[in-house]
């Protein structure tokens, strides 16, 4: 398979121009986005990979399988909420002891 980032500009192309297709402006905004920053956000890839599952390349694979092959072009989340190595989860347990 070719570089990832083409694959997927190939596919956002494909699906901007389908005719029924609501998402049409936040598949062009992530193409664009994609030629000119060259990643997009997980939750953009989120969007559309329910579409690149079906494509023939990608068939058989798990959804996964198709995040780990986009890894190059896709910006992780900043959240902090989500930043947290398993280690460090915030808890609650500190509002729940007694304190009388």
């Amino acid at each position: 398979m070719t570089e990832p980032k083409s694959i997927l500009i190939h596919y956002l192309i494909i699906y901007t121009n389908k005719p029924d297709l609501r998402m049409r402006p936040i598949i062009y905004t992530m193409k664009k986005r994609l030629e000119q920053k060259s990643s997009i956000t997980e939750k953009q890839f989120l969007s559309v990979i329910k579409f690149i599952e079906r494509e023939l390349p990608f068939i058989g694979w798990s959804r996964d399988e198709i995040f780990d092959f986009f890894t190059p072009v896709i910006e992780r989340s900043k959240d902090p909420y989500f930043d947290y190595p398993e280690s460090e989860f915030r808890t609650l347990d500190k509002f729940f002891t007694e304190s009388v």
